[in-house]
């Protein structure tokens, strides 16, 4: 391990990063505990620094998530905008941010409100969104798709196990065979 550089604003609670086409990585969002911020910034590997030369986000989101899309776009899907307490501003917002443009724009929204989900990217090129939580901090074993063709969500009609409903910071992945 070795110290790295700063990134140029303290941020926390900004999902995760993604790594763009051109091998930068981005990060949007998040919170100095203070503000949320809708601000998003890259850092290169090749010169091992950040910089906010990204367009800010429409919306301030944090405990949201990034997916890569396969044409090289990235959606910020869901998440908070409260900086008192993610129990509350659950929101159903997806912005789209076009790394050749450097700009997001206001795509259509889940189907339920939630934040600290987990995310993923099929195999087919859709977006599997699922659990979290959603407003006053209730547990969500509710899933939905995203359709980058149409740019629209739908909820899956199977929800997870009830003991597998998320009360915050999930995690999945896809595996070779295509399951999650």
């Amino acid at each position: 391990w070795a110290a790295g550089s700063n990134m140029t604003t303290y941020r926390a609670q900004f999902g995760n990063a993604v790594v763009l086409n051109n091998n930068k990585v981005l990060i949007a969002g998040g919170t100095d505990f203070t503000n949320i911020k809708s601000s998003s910034e890259l850092y290169d590997p090749a010169t091992g620094t950040w910089a906010l030369t990204t367009g800010n986000m429409i919306g301030m989101r944090k405990q949201h998530q990034l997916v890569k899309l396969n044409n090289g776009n990235v959606i910020a899907i869901g998440g908070c905008s409260s900086e008192a307490s993610c129990s509350t501003n659950v929101l159903t917002t997806v912005e789209m941010f076009n790394p050749n443009t450097n700009t997001w724009t206001v795509i259509s929204g889940l189907t339920t409100a939630r934040t600290a989900f987990a995310a993923n990217l099929l195999n087919d090129g859709k977006v599997l969104v699922m659990g979290g939580n959603t407003t006053s901090g209730t547990s969500l074993s509710s899933a939905e798709i995203f359709d980058p063709n149409t740019l629209s969500w739908r909820a899956l009609t199977a929800n997870m196990p009830n003991n597998s409903t998320n009360d915050g910071g999930q995690t999945s992945i896809v595996l070779p065979s295509g399951k999650v």
